[in-house]
């Protein structure tokens, strides 16, 4: 067994629940009194935009946690390639973070699970 199996195995149940957990905190939000607003034209194209954004980013976190399950026990560079992307996707919105220390501490805690995941993608490539 590689050393960065069971780790591996774990990071990728975090990424995909957070894809899931995401996906369904969308949903929520677009199901509420606050999502429905007076949309026109250029800013309906945008959220809508927004939208599939976030819908194919979170679909990309949970085909990545479940190629990493699957190649938790292999020499692979697609599930290291895959922890890159994932890192730097949540790189961009950390580094794009506000003030607000929960904002701050919320990016910290998105960006631990990426990295993680990269960690031990990459442990298992070189074992």
């Amino acid at each position: 067994m590689r050393k960065g199996c069971k780790h591996l195995r774990i990071a990728s149940i975090l990424v995909i629940a957070l894809g899931v957990i995401s996906i369904i905190g969308i949903r929520m939000i677009l199901g509420s009194d606050v999502a429905a607003g007076e949309l026109t034209g250029t800013q309906l194209e945008g959220a809508l935009g927004g939208l599939v954004g976030l819908y194919a980013f979170n679909g990309f976190k949970i085909l990545a946690g479940l190629i990493g399950l699957a190649l938790s026990n292999k020499k692979s560079i697609l599930t290291v390639i895959l922890g890159i992307i994932l890192f730097l996707c949540q790189l961009v919105p950390f580094l794009q973070s506000g003030n607000g220390t929960a904002t701050i501490i919320v990016n910290i805690v998105l960006l631990v699970i990426p990295y993680y995941y990269l960690h031990n993608a990459y442990r298992n490539y070189k074992e």
